[in-house]
C-alpha cells in the first residue's frame, strides 16, 4: 500500500496517494491493537504521515500538516522530515517539537536496562530521550532483575533526570573459567560468557584450590 501512494504522489496524484494512505494508517492501526509494531512497521506510518504532509502542504492545509507531524513525533520524539522537505516544513517541526517534547534522561543500576515508554522499546540505560509532552509511563527491564516503572510528567523544552532502580531477582552466580568468552547455560538457556576478572593474587591462589 505504501509502495502504491509512492506512486501516486510522485504522479502528482494526491488525492490518490491519500485514499491508500488512509488505508494503509488503518490497516497498521488494527495491527497496533493487537500488538506494538516492529521496527519497520513504524517507519511505515512515519512515510506515510510524510507524504499526506507534503500533500496537505501544498494544498495550504496548515492544521492538518501540524496534526500529522505533531503525531509523527509522538511516534518518535528524534523524528526528522527528509532530506529535500521544504525549508518552511523543517522550521514548522521544529516549533511543533519546541511545543511537543521534553527531554529526560533516564538512568538505572542494571547497566543493560531496556527503556520502554509505554510499552514500546525506546533504548537502553543510561538513555536521554526526547518524550511527548504529558505523562509518560516509564519502565526499567534487565534479565536477573524485577522491572521497575514510573510515570513522568514532562514539559515542553523542559530537561529532567530519572533514575529507576531495579531489584536483583535472585543470587548472583560468578563462573570463572580458565579462558573468557566461554558460554554459561542455565536451565537450558544462554546466561552469558564469562570473563577474565583482575583478582588479587591470593584471591586466584584460593580460586585455584
Amino acid at each position: 500500500l505504501l509502495q502504491e501512494a509512492e506512486t501516486a504522489y510522485k504522479g502528482f496524484k494526491c488525492d490518490r496517494a491519500e485514499s491508500v494512505i488512509l488505508r494503509a494508517k488503518a490497516a497498521l492501526a488494527a495491527t497496533e491493537s493487537g500488538r506494538p509494531l516492529r521496527i519497520e512497521e513504524e517507519g511505515y506510518a512515519l512515510r506515510g504521515n510524510e507524504i499526506l504532509v507534503e500533500c496537505k502542504f501544498e494544498a495550504g492545509k496548515t492544521a492538518e500538516v501540524q496534526s500529522l507531524l505533531r503525531e509523527n513525533l509522538t511516534r518518535k520524539p528524534t523524528y526528522a522530515l527528509p532530506s529535500g522537505s521544504s525549508p518552511k516544513l523543517r522550521r514548522l517541526l521544529e516549533e511543533i517539537r519546541g511545543k511537543a517534547v521534553g527531554i529526560v534522561s533516564i538512568s538505572s543500576n542494571a547497566s543493560d536496562a531496556m527503556v520502554f515508554l509505554g510499552g514500546k522499546e525506546i533504548g537502553q540505560a543510561p538513555l536521554e530521550a526526547a518524550l511527548p509532552v504529558g505523562v509518560a509511563h516509564l519502565e526499567l527491564r534487565a534479565k536477573g532483575y524485577t522491572s521497575a516503572q514510573q510515570d513522568v510528567s514532562v514539559t515542553a523544552g523542559g530537561k529532567q533526570s530519572v533514575n529507576l532502580r531495579l531489584t536483583p531477582t535472585g543470587r548472583t552466580v560468578v563462573v570463572f573459567t580458565k579462558q573468557p568468552d566461554i558460554e554459561v547455560y542455565m536451565d537450558g538457556e544462554l546466561a552469558g560468557k564469562t570473563k577474565v576478572l583482575p583478582l588479587a593474587a591470593d584471591v586466584a591462589g584460593a580460586l585455584k584450590k
